[in-house]
């Protein structure tokens, strides 16, 4: 199939009965083509591509990154075990979210979030929980959003193989550019494919990486069961934006680590929070993780301005740098995290998720709005 072409096909032409009956009867993903919710040329096409970036056996696409996760978790869900599966305290709102109100409060599985870091790192306290709670399920993410701390998923793995559970690990925000979970033990890979793996701000897509073949398999026939497709389009598109996924990531990375440090050396920031600041109390692992390809395009910031100072700074900025409530676009932007994830955060939070414009034009901007917080 040429690379031009998006198959928007919904019944594929079947032949005999007994051609027919294999079609269906097939296991999912070996090409036979039969209706669009089993399979579909162009969603093969872009998962291939996918698991290339990604160096792993199969990808398995969905329609956005809360999909792949449902579709992820799901396939290990069983109501006689009483085990718990455990998530950190700082995981992504949306995930926390249908952790406790999906899994536990839908399902009755037994969910366990770590305590908050405080004193210690995310690492220490999974790793503590994991040897004393023995869970069937570990759900991590080696960048954490939105505080940016740094998870030591090699260790998180080695402890959860002791105990028999499995890694489940989100890796949205450090990307298959700086760090590969697979590789590192873990069951099951998830994105969120609408940020690094599309940066361009212009499709919902979800995707899930994986070695296992018998895993797969389960995976498939989810994923079929219950709908959770990605439309040919989003796929196609998806597909050609992967083209540049690590020159722009590069760049990001390269911009981001600048920008961090203009950002600490600034009067108007109480803190920041960037793995690849020697300050930050995850550097060292962020460095073993990631083999110095760089420490991620996003960073998180404090103001050290009241809440009227804050606003101004949103403001101010909104008009040329993005307000937006996704990340990891060709295009800076930023969120102040509090309005959007709630009260949990401080009002002088601010996620800033570095573009591939000129780092200039990044300060530049910045420092009108951090004048404008008086």
């Amino acid at each position: 199939m040429s690379d031009s072409v998006i198959d928007r096909t919904v019944g594929f032409r079947l032949g005999g009965v007994n051609a027919t009956e294999t079609a269906f009867t097939a296991p999912l993903g070996d090409a036979l083509y039969s209706y669009a919710r089993r399979e579909n040329p162009t969603v093969a096409d872009c998962e291939r591509a996918l698991a290339d970036v990604e160096s792993c056996d199969w990808c398995i696409l969905t329609p956005c990154g809360m999909a792949a996760i449902n579709t992820a978790l799901s396939t290990f869900n069983d109501p006689a075990d009483a085990r718990p599966w455990l998530f950190p305290a700082d995981v992504y709102s949306g995930t926390a979210q249908y952790a406790a109100e999906v899994l536990k409060g839908q399902r009755g599985t037994n969910v366990r979030f770590t305590d908050p870091a405080g004193a210690n790192s995310t690492t220490a306290n999974l790793v503590g929980a994991i040897e004393e709670e023995a869970p069937a399920l570990v759900f991590v993410e080696p960048i954490t959003n939105p505080l940016l701390d740094v998870v030591d998923v090699p260790a998180v793995v080695r402890a959860a193989r002791r105990r028999g559970a499995l890694v489940v690990v989100d890796n949205t925000i450090g990307t298959p550019y700086l760090f590969k979970p697979l590789d590192a033990g873990a069951d099951l890979v998830v994105h969120s494919a609408t940020k690094w793996l599309a940066g361009h701000n212009d499709i919902l897509a979800g995707v899930i990486g994986v070695n296992d073949p018998d895993l797969r398999a389960r995976l498939l026939m989810h994923r079929n069961t219950i709908g959770s497709v990605i439309s040919p389009d989003d796929a196609g598109r998806l597909k050609s934006e992967l083209a540049t996924f690590s020159l722009r990531v590069a760049r990001q990375n390269a911009t981001a680590a600048e920008l961090a440090g203009y950002l600490e050396n600034h009067p108007g920031v109480a803190r920041v929070r960037y793995a690849g600041l020697s300050s930050h109390a995850d550097h060292a692992v962020a460095r073993s993780l990631f083999d110095e390809r760089g420490f991620g395009a996003l960073i998180t910031f404090d103001l050290a301005r009241d809440e009227e100072g804050c606003s101004r700074f949103v403001d101010d900025l909104g008009p040329h740098i993005p307000h937006i409530a996704s990340m990891g676009d060709v295009t800076t932007s930023f969120l102040h995290i509090r309005a959007c994830f709630g009260t949990a955060y401080e009002p002088s939070t601010i996620r800033l998720s570095v573009g591939v414009e000129p780092v200039e034009w990044v300060v530049g901007h910045l420092e009108n709005a951090l004048r404008a917080t008086g």
